[in-house]
């Protein structure tokens, strides 16, 4: 969906545009505090079929160097409306995951030099569904353990967002 269908009046649906996935988000999107625009015009019965769960991925599938690959954890849907844009692929896991896992693992450079061969293109790369599909996502079965992984991460993206925001604040002072 375009930057031009979406707006930041409240209204039904939202949609997670890819330019927001590069630049925006980190690892997980925490559909509670983070800033998603809604579509303007959308109604619930015309993306009904399209909607997220919580711990579906967003991966970004064209972009103009090798940020192919970056992905989004969405979670606290809590009966909202979500639903991805243009230029981006969602992957619900076959299996069970633990929230906070998936998204840092996904982006981890071990995961990452998979899609490296499997990108297409000379200006604009892209990276197919089929060829998503092709990678191997190696995990811990215990649950126990993904989730001890994925709160390490998370408590390190909340100490690097801290900091971020003090740094900002210094910067507005002087």
């Amino acid at each position: 969906m375009s930057r031009s269908k979406l707006n930041y009046d409240e209204v039904e649906n939202k949609s997670i545009h890819y330019g927001d996935l590069l630049d925006n988000y980190g690892s997980i999107l925490d559909v509670r505090k983070d800033w998603i625009p809604f579509i303007t015009n959308g109604t619930i019965h015309r993306y009904k079929s399209q909607l997220f769960e919580n711990v579906d991925m967003i991966l970004v599938d064209t972009a103009e160097n090798e940020t192919i690959g970056k992905a989004v954890e969405v979670n606290g849907i809590n009966n909202k409306y979500i639903v991805a844009g243009l230029y981006t692929i969602v992957a619900r896991p076959i299996k069970k995951k633990v929230k906070y896992f998936m998204g840092n693992h996904i982006n981890s450079h071990i995961y990452h030099k998979q899609l490296l061969h499997l990108m297409y293109g000379t200006k604009v790369s892209s990276i197919s569904k089929s060829n998503f599909q092709r990678t191997i996502v190696s995990y811990p079965k215990n649950f126990n353990e993904q989730r001890k992984i994925g709160l390490f991460f998370k408590q390190i993206d909340n100490a690097i967002t801290l900091h971020q925001h003090r740094f900002l604040i210094k910067i507005k002072k002087r």
